[in-house]
């Protein structure tokens, strides 16, 4: 899922450029007595580990937004397809074909009355 490489690099950056968090040095020295060069070590092994969480956690919440486009994009449309059925009703009713819009698309929302002779 994650290329190892390119997060050794990252990890390898941010110490060249000193952007290191100081968290998981102080975690580093403590696990290795302050011996600097094994704290080095062990920060990097942190480091990637949470490279590695933080990615994936970016991940998850990526596809969370994903389905949840999708679903409004569903949403949306079954709501254009209930918006022009109302319209073809409403065309159809215009036009005098009442009896044939109440046959072929039912009742429209908001209908409430019986049909009344005159």
């Amino acid at each position: 899922m994650f290329d190892d490489e390119a997060v050794y690099a990252a990890v390898s950056r941010e110490i060249e450029t000193g952007h290191i968090r100081q968290g998981l040095w102080t975690k580093a020295l403590s696990d290795t007595g302050y011996d600097e060069q094994r704290a080095r070590a062990a920060y990097i092994k942190l480091r990637v580990k949470t490279m590695k969480k933080e990615g994936r956690v970016a991940a998850r919440e990526g596809q969370q937004q994903h389905e949840q486009a999708q679903r409004l994009l569903e949403r949306q449309r079954e709501e254009e397809k209930e918006r022009c059925k109302h319209e073809r009703l409403q065309v159809l009713v215009r036009q005098g074909n009442s009896l044939e819009a109440l046959a072929k698309h039912g009742r429209p929302p908001g209908f409430a009355g019986e049909a009344v002779e005159v």
